[in-house]
C-alpha cells in the first residue's frame, strides 16, 4: 500500500535512480507540459526535463523547474521558468494510488526494474508566454518511480473524461521479444471509487516517422463482461527528448464515445 511517506525521495546506489514525473493537460488553452525531475544515486545535482507547448511556442528545457509537496499524495505544486515561457501549476489528486507492487501486475515493476505508483489530478494555475498571462486549468498525472531503471521499453498513456478515467501501461522487457509478449496493466478510475485493475487490454498505437505516437486506440475488458470498454485518441502536440529516448504527445482522447484529454508517453532503450 502506498503511504503518505512514499513520497520522500528514495536512496540507493549503482544505478539507482528516483524520478517524478508531472503530465498536465489543458487543450482548450492549448498547453500541455511533461517534467520530470530524477535524482540519480551518488550525486546531490538532480536532472530535470521540462517539454511544454502552449499554442505554436514549443519549449525543450533542462533547467528552471522545480517541484513542491505540500499535502502528500493529495497537493502538489510544480514550477518552470524559461525565457520564452514560464508557469505555476497546483495539482489536486483526483484520484487513490495506483500501485504496481500490487501482486497482479508486479511482473511491470520486475521488468521495468522500478517501483512506481501514479495519481490522476486536477490541475490549475498561470501561464506567462508572449507578453501575457493565462490562467489554465485542466487534468494531469504524476508519478513517482524509484530503483535501478532495466532499460526496457515502457509505453503509458492516461485518459481522463468526465467522472471516468483510464491509464494503461505497457512494458516490452527486451527488444527480442516479439509484440505479444508486451506487459500491460490498465486501471478504470471512477470518482469517489478505488482504482480496478481490469482483467484484459489491446492497445494498438501507429507512430510518427519519428517514432512518436500519433494515434492510439485499445480495448479493456473487465472481469465477467463480455463486451469491452473503447477508447481512442490523436495527438495534438508531439515532442522528444534530446536523447531522443523519451517521446510524448497530447492526445484528445474518446472514453466509451465520451470527449477526454490526457497524454502518452513512450521510453525506448
Amino acid at each position: 500500500m502506498i503511504r503518505p511517506s512514499d513520497e520522500q525521495p528514495k536512496r540507493g546506489s549503482g544505478a539507482f535512480e528516483d524520478v517524478v514525473t508531472v503530465e498536465l493537460s489543458d487543450l482548450d488553452r492549448q498547453f500541455y507540459g511533461l517534467l520530470r525531475v530524477t535524482k540519480p544515486s551518488g550525486t546531490e545535482t538532480d536532472s530535470a526535463l521540462a517539454v511544454v507547448w502552449f499554442g505554436s511556442e514549443a519549449v525543450t528545457s533542462e533547467s528552471g523547474l522545480a517541484f513542491e509537496t505540500p499535502r502528500p499524495l493529495e497537493h502538489w505544486r510544480c514550477r518552470f521558468e524559461d525565457p520564452r515561457l514560464a508557469f505555476e501549476a497546483e495539482l489536486e489528486a483526483a484520484t487513490p494510488p495506483i500501485d504496481f507492487d500490487d501482486p497482479a501486475i508486479e511482473a511491470l515493476n520486475l521488468a521495468t526494474g522500478m517501483r512506481r505508483y501514479e495519481q490522476l489530478c486536477r490541475v490549475h494555475g498561470e501561464l506567462r508566454a508572449q507578453g501575457r498571462r493565462v490562467q489554465i486549468g485542466g487534468v494531469g498525472r504524476r508519478t513517482h518511480a524509484w530503483g535501478e531503471p532495466s532499460g526496457a521499453r515502457f509505453r503509458s498513456l492516461y485518459a481522463i473524461s468526465g467522472d471516468r478515467s483510464v491509464t494503461i501501461t505497457a512494458v516490452l522487457p527486451s527488444d527480442g521479444e516479439p509484440h505479444g509478449a508486451e506487459l500491460i496493466a490498465a486501471h478504470l478510475l471512477r470518482t469517489e471509487a478505488p482504482p480496478e485493475l481490469l482483467a484484459d487490454a489491446r492497445l494498438s498505437t501507429i507512430y510518427d516517422a519519428a517514432g512518436r505516437p500519433r494515434t492510439a486506440g485499445a480495448e479493456l475488458f473487465s472481469e465477467g463482461e463480455e463486451y469491452p470498454r473503447r477508447i481512442s485518441g490523436e495527438a495534438i502536440f508531439q515532442a522528444e527528448d534530446p536523447s531522443a529516448r523519451l517521446r510524448a504527445a497530447s492526445f484528445r482522447w474518446s472514453v466509451d464515445g465520451q470527449p477526454g484529454q490526457g497524454g502518452y508517453q513512450l521510453v525506448s532503450r
